[in-house]
């Protein structure tokens, strides 16, 4: 935090011990998990909101937007978090917007590690795929990393990006109303060029006895 002392051309930085720093996704992970730790299933929202309080965030920390200005920081990293430790096998999407830790989940917890992170998750096979990393590989990781160049880092982190856009728009997709995946195929069919105006191809598919756009 800064501000002036009087002097315009000098600015006094002040740094309070107080203000919490919005966690990194791997810190997120076990705290997600614990939060499942009793086998029901739980609201992603629920979820969110326990999480928030877990890391003591101000309403404005939970308000903090990405760059973008589409979804907050919070609820982005909360996302990544979801998206590892289910592609570790450690939770499952039970049901539209829940979750629920798996058995593989419950054992992981029993051993009590002192935290989750992506050195952790990748001793499961499935995490590793996820993230197009052999076994082979991980057995010489830092000969790897060294050998990378730039470039080569670059378009890894791009593949795992693309991958977990997937996950999120089809968890966007499967949880939201039929009339949201109508218009969401009504406007696919436009930008491809098919059907004309958003207005035409909707009064093709909203006839009576249309039976729905599946």
């Amino acid at each position: 935090m800064t501000w002036f002392d009087g002097n315009k051309t000098k600015a006094k930085y002040y740094i309070r011990e107080d203000i919490k720093m919005i966690p990194e996704f791997e810190e997120m992970m076990l705290p997600f998990l614990k939060v499942l730790g009793d086998g029901k299933e739980h609201s992603l929202k629920d979820c969110i909101d326990e999480l928030s309080r877990e890391f003591k965030l101000t309403e404005e920390e939970k308000k903090e937007l990405l760059p973008s200005g589409k979804i907050t920081k919070f609820n982005n990293r909360f996302g990544w978090a979801k998206t590892h430790l289910a592609k570790a096998g450690l939770i499952e999407t039970t049901t539209r917007g829940y979750v629920k830790i798996t058995e593989r989940g419950k054992l992981v917890l029993q051993k009590s590690p002192e935290k989750l992170d992506n050195k952790y998750l990748m001793k499961f096979e499935e995490f590793r795929e996820f993230l197009g990393v052999s076994k082979e590989k991980q057995v010489n990781e830092t000969k790897i990393e060294e050998a990378e160049t730039p470039e080569e880092i670059i378009e890894n982190q791009f593949e795992i990006l693309k991958k977990n856009l997937k996950d999120q728009l089809m968890d966007k997709v499967t949880q939201s109303s039929p009339q949201f995946f109508e218009i969401l195929v009504i406007d696919l069919i436009v930008k491809m060029g098919y059907g004309g105006s958003f207005e035409e191809v909707a009064q093709h598919l909203g006839k009576t006895g249309d039976e729905g756009i599946d």
